[in-house]
């Protein structure tokens, strides 16, 4: 494999950081890139999101993940992904989703999580409760093994709703660093073949 820092062929090469970089690669793609990815072997250029993106990078982000938001809300989506790129080096696509997801679920979550139980039962087998409040306060509860606390917790939640999911992709990452450090964890689930985040 080609290493990602290469020059002229690497994926670096194609990969974009700096605001002022996608504002233009966005604009006219040949500014910044002198040849396609395709002809060096790369799927495509990345258009990777930190703290030094810009609008037009975040709003071309949401465009990509499938998000069509008015300007308004892309105004204060875009305040908020500055606040976390500022204590993170890159804001992944799972980040994005949450944050647009957190976002409209402030007042239309259906569910909430109130309490979270995890149980060693055996070698390589976890149990879990899982307790949920929807917006009526109504309590859901189960109770369900796993080969591992998050094939637990999602085979509880499975019981609840009677229906199966099935986990596309699970992502943890440190938020803050030290013994008292806080994680972020980045789901996406399909149920009858829609994803959720």
């Amino acid at each position: 494999p080609v290493p990602r820092n290469k020059a002229v062929i690497g994926q670096n090469a194609f990969s974009h950081e700096s605001g002022i970089h996608q504002d233009g690669f966005l604009k006219n793609r040949e500014t910044y890139e002198i040849m396609t990815p395709q002809l060096v072997g790369i799927q495509t250029s990345e258009l990777p999101l930190g703290k030094l993106s810009g609008k037009h990078a975040f709003a071309e982000k949401l465009k990509q993940l499938g998000y069509e938001i008015s300007p308004e809300k892309q105004v204060e989506l875009f305040k908020q992904f500055k606040s976390i790129a500022d204590k993170q080096k890159n804001v992944s696509d799972y980040d994005v989703h949450a944050l647009v997801q957190g976002h409209y679920h402030e007042t239309n979550a259906a569910y909430h999580v109130e309490n979270l139980q995890l149980q060693f039962v055996a070698e390589g087998v976890q149990s879990a409760v899982v307790q949920l409040r929807d917006n009526d306060g109504k309590q859901y509860q189960s109770a369900a093994t796993g080969t591992g606390s998050i094939l637990a917790v999602y085979n509880a939640v499975d019981l609840i709703f009677d229906a199966e999911s099935e986990l596309l992709n699970y992502q943890i990452s440190s938020v803050t660093e030290g013994s008292d450090a806080q994680a972020q964890v980045n789901v996406e689930l399909s149920i009858d073949g829609r994803s959720y985040y």
